[in-house]
């Protein structure tokens, strides 16, 4: 099972940024159910969530866009500032 996310950013220097965040924050790698794998084309970060099974896709998929949305709302905070 896969599924893909596309998240645009304002600019390719934050989604780079997001990335690299998300991947110091990555699962752990000894998870044999679920994989993600993460790559930037200009200010699009595609996430690729790869599972064993429905329960394992929900759930990192569920785990990724919970961390996107704190990077997301982190960025506008350093925005507003």
């Amino acid at each position: 099972m896969k599924t893909i996310f596309e998240i645009e950013f304002k600019d390719a220097k934050e989604a780079k940024q997001a990335a690299e965040i998300l991947k110091k924050t990555k699962s752990d790698e000894d998870n044999l159910r679920a994989k993600i794998s993460i790559v930037v084309k200009n200010e699009k970060l595609i996430a690729t969530v790869i599972a064993s099974d429905f329960t394992a896709l929900r759930a990192m998929s569920t785990t990724l866009l919970r961390d996107l949305k704190v990077i997301i709302d982190g960025f506008k905070v350093v925005d507003q500032k």
